[in-house]
């Protein structure tokens, strides 16, 4: 029922949103956001190295025994191990080209300090965010140890030094991250797989969630990374139309009280925190 449902609900966005250019959007930041980097067609230096990483690993025959904390798949159910290949990873769980190319361009607007990504996979998408945020910080979580040791293969080939990846079933490790040391409340680091990682600050500049695609997890996420959230924060949601429940779970973000505005993409669903922002749910197509 929810390919059914994913088949359905992409048609009737195509269907009813607008591809708008900005027109319509009040808010002259959010007007530039929307005409000048969700509508950028333009290419950065940097996305043909991660290309190139990305069809190594769709060629790569490499089998990891990967632990699926989420939804689960084919391969085996949440919670469990199962053996897949590298290129069958890749196929199935990057992020398609052209939405990972517009989270560079978002986090490259941004400049921010602090990325989180929950949901490392093979790091294609890390790679970009830390390209963008090349003066930032890039903390993604990944519940299966295989998979991010693959990942910081991808970043050493990349030569990316900003991103790093914190393993571990993400309802126990996001929220140690982001709660204070328990060893003291002043101090600004905490252990993580037996390695000191820096402690986070307050204000959360960009998230994106992609990690277990149901509706209690996701919204248990949304809410502990939103009470770090700023004014100029952006947060996305990635695969809102997947399952009806993901869309429930985005239709529930876009009425919490720290957020102001939203921009439903289709397959992603963009939030905002500015109380600045006229209140109201964009939908665009892209």
């Amino acid at each position: 029922m929810d390919i059914l449902f994913r088949i359905f609900s992409r048609a009737f966005h195509a269907l009813t949103a607008r591809n708008t250019l900005g027109h319509g959007v009040h808010s002259p930041y959010l007007y530039n956001m929307v005409r000048f980097v969700i509508y950028d067609d333009n290419r950065y230096y940097c996305w043909d190295a991660v290309e190139k990483e990305r069809r190594r690993l769709l060629r790569a025959t490499k089998t990891l025994s990967v632990t699926d904390y989420g939804t689960g798949s084919s391969f085996g159910s949440a919670g469990s191990a199962a053996l897949r290949r590298v290129c069958d990873i890749a196929r199935t769980s990057l992020m398609p080209p052209r939405d990972a190319h517009l989270l560079f361009r978002l986090v490259n607007m941004l400049r921010p300090s602090l990325v989180l990504e929950l949901g490392t996979s093979l790091g294609i998408t890390t790679a970009l965010l830390a390209a963008a945020a090349a003066k930032g910080r890039v903390v993604s979580f990944e519940g299966s140890t295989a998979l991010a040791d693959e990942a910081r293969q991808v970043w050493k080939h990349l030569g990316i030094a900003n991103a790093e990846v914190i393993t571990g079933n993400i309802d126990s490790t996001l929220e140690q991250f982001l709660q204070p040391s328990p060893q003291s409340p002043n101090s600004p680091v905490q252990q993580f797989n037996n390695s000191t990682i820096q402690q986070s600050p307050n204000l959360i500049d960009f998230a994106l969630l992609d990690a277990n695609h149901t509706e209690e997890a996701t919204l248990r996420y949304f809410g502990l990374l939103a009470a770090h959230a700023g004014p100029k924060s952006i947060f996305v949601l990635d695969d809102i139309r997947y399952s009806r429940s993901m869309y429930r779970a985005w239709k529930q973000i876009r009425r919490h009280p720290r957020v102001t505005s939203t921009i439903d993409l289709g397959d992603m669903g963009i939030a905002l925190f500015d109380p600045d922002y006229l209140p109201r749910h964009y939908k665009m197509r892209i």
